[in-house]
């Protein structure tokens, strides 16, 4: 009886380190991608030289990082921008 329930246990201890080492692994890949996506083309390009892949792709990747930021960075600015004239013409028609 006891032989049978320390083997259950054992399983069971087995299939939560394993669980828990693949989500150790997926935090770390969350947290490269915030990385990447937070960080400017410097920390991109470093990230990835740390990381020892100095292949093509993953420079190309870098450079799409990096204009997509960008990209994503002139939208937001233009939508507060047109949020300001919006607002601004909204007063003069007021006045």
């Amino acid at each position: 009886m006891q032989i049978s329930f320390l083997k259950n246990e054992r399983v069971q201890v087995k299939e939560a380190q394993d669980e828990a080492k693949d989500l150790r692994d997926k935090l770390k890949l969350y947290q490269t991608i915030d990385a990447m996506v937070k960080g400017s083309n410097a920390d991109v390009n470093n990230r990835l030289h740390d990381v020892g892949d100095f292949s093509q792709a993953s420079r190309e990747l870098s450079i799409i990082i990096v204009a997509l930021k960008r990209e994503l960075t002139s939208t937001v600015t233009k939508k507060i921008m047109g949020m300001h004239y919006s607002v601004l013409f909204n007063l003069l028609c007021c006045l």
